[in-house]
Formats: structure tokens, sequence, C-alpha cells
């Protein structure tokens, strides 16, 4: 019987965190039509003010003050 490794070696791809990138995003919604592009983007902000009010009970009200300050 052989001895056999389960450690996978790694590769560069592997080793680099994931940078996401404008581009990808525009591939993705150029695919779509207008009206799909505006029901995905409805449906990713809502998804996202989900995620933030679910996760508010971790950050203060100064944080949170902060942080809509730097998106004006």
């Amino acid at each position: 019987m052989t001895n056999s490794s389960t450690k996978h070696s790694s590769t560069n791809a592997q080793d680099r965190p994931v940078k996401a990138m404008g581009e990808h995003w525009y591939d993705l919604t150029a695919r779509l039509s207008r009206k799909s592009r505006e029901e995905f983007g409805d449906w990713l902000t809502h998804q996202l003010e989900t995620i933030e009010l679910e996760l508010s009970s971790f950050s203060t009200a100064r944080s949170r003050e902060q942080t809509k300050s730097q998106r004006l």
C-alpha cells in the first residue's frame, strides 16, 4: 500500500486574498436587461439593508453616526 497525502499543494491563486473588482460587477450587469438590472439592484439593496439591521446590535450610536457622515 502506498502512502498518500491528503494535503493539497497550494497554488498562487489560493494564497492570494480575493479582490472584488468593479469589472466583474460590470460583466455581470452587462448581461442583464435594464429591468432585470434594476430589480437586481433593488433586491441587493434590500438584502444589504436587512444585514445592516441585523448587525446593528454590534455597533454603537457613535460609530453609526461616523459611518453616516462618511457616506455623505
